[in-house]
């Protein structure tokens, strides 16, 4: 769960940093700390393994993915502030509402765990996996240099249809 989890806010953060023109010295601080948030991550997961039905642990893991939420929103907001994001590219970080619902359904799945642990934990998997397939997030638009390999005359079906689906 913790390598999926990673693997998202990892997409997230090179998308915005994709984004930026530039970098200043408080931006890269964000963005350390975000990799703190992530460090702690093997922590929280390893700790809602040896307690699955602890409600603490399962607030502990909210807390760590509350961390990463808040520092890329953070980083986010920060650099449309200090003008590091071109005008036009500032139309396309629509992220900031993205980090901001994922962040209240993983505050609901956490709430779930009057339910039961075992129901908060589905739910915030299911909202990992929904975060996967959500296209506009992961893939804004496909990189020029990414489109020519994809339409290449000759590429294989499989190819030619990912192409279709990701523009």
């Amino acid at each position: 769960m913790s390598f999926l989890t990673l693997g998202i806010f990892w997409v997230s953060q090179q998308t915005q940093l994709d984004r930026f023109t530039r970098s200043d010295r408080w931006l890269t601080w964000i963005h350390l700390a975000f990799l703190f948030a992530v460090t702690l991550m093997p922590f929280s997961t390893g700790l809602l393994a040896v307690s699955i039905t602890s409600r603490l642990a399962l607030v502990v893991y909210w807390l760590n993915l509350l961390l990463l939420g808040l520092a890329l929103l953070c980083g986010l907001r920060y650099a449309k502030r200090a003008g590091l994001v071109k005008g036009e590219r500032a139309a396309e970080l629509g992220y900031e509402r993205y980090i901001l619902v994922a962040q209240a359904l993983y505050a609901f799945a956490v709430a779930l765990c009057i339910i039961s642990t075992y129901v908060s934990i589905a739910f915030l998997s299911q909202n990992q996996g929904a975060s996967l397939v959500y296209r506009e997030h992961i893939h804004p638009k496909v990189p020029a240099h990414f489109q020519k390999c994809l339409y290449k005359p000759g590429n294989r079906p499989l190819f030619s249809a990912l192409a279709r689906y990701l523009t």
